[in-house]
């Protein structure tokens, strides 16, 4: 049986960085994103937007039960890797021993490499079911999220954890239960990015009260050995 926190969910700080939880160390962090600093991704987002046909499906690859998922450019994965990689340190100090327990070879060096990143457009209904992702670290950026939590909840106002339209992380706790942290992802995130180990399940529940996408970017962080 999982255990949940369930009507309190994890509040997000939306102005700027946060770490979740703050101790012992944190599970994953959340930044807020000035506009000029995603500005190039939207501009590709809204170019595959205008018209699907011409951008590369990446369905083939994920686990979203979601009919349209894009391959993003260099120039994104380029934009995002400024973001994520002072977040990559940030974890690091604060888990010393993270790079360490995923360090087979035991090398004293190492560098990060960002993968191309994707773009998921959502449609109501659609999820994605419980899964994780290749590499040591991963991301998701909101870029639309077309509703409000407190509207979604309303769908289904009595039901056990009210989860339409959220994010879970899903995990064990220390005494071996297996628990969610429930995040409750709306319009006031846009322009949020969550930052975590690609080894963390997560899901997205489906939404049910607009018709518009909710869209989303994603991708993976790898650990590359060095020779000495």
């Amino acid at each position: 049986m999982i255990q949940q926190n369930l009507y309190h969910d994890t509040q997000l700080n939306k102005k700027g960085k946060g770490f979740y939880p703050s101790y012992p160390a944190p599970l994953f962090i959340s930044t807020m994103n000035k506009e000029e600093d995603i500005s190039i991704i939207k501009e590709e987002i809204e170019e595959i937007q205008s018209d699907f046909t011409k951008a590369k499906s990446y369905n083939n690859n994920l686990a979203g039960h979601l009919k349209k998922q894009f391959t993003l450019s260099e120039k994104s994965r380029d934009c995002i890797e400024k973001i994520v990689s002072p977040l990559t340190h940030d974890f690091i100090r604060m888990n010393p021993g993270f790079v360490y327990f995923n360090n087979p070879t035991q090398s004293k060096y190492y560098k990060f490499e960002t993968d191309l990143p994707w773009v998921n457009f959502q449609q109501k209904y659609e999820f994605n079911p419980i899964h994780n992702h290749s590499g040591i670290f991963s991301y998701v950026l909101y870029i639309k999220i077309p509703y409000y939590s407190k509207d979604e909840e309303n769908v289904f106002p009595d039901a056990v954890g009210r989860r339409a339209g959220k994010f879970e992380f899903v995990y064990n706790a220390p005494l071996g239960d297996l628990t969610t942290q429930l995040l409750p992802i709306d319009k006031t995130c846009e322009n949020l990015l969550l930052f975590f180990p690609a080894k963390l399940y997560h899901c997205v529940q489906p939404f049910y009260t607009s018709d518009e996408y909710r869209i989303s970017v994603a991708g993976n962080i790898h650990l590359r050995f060095i020779d000495e």
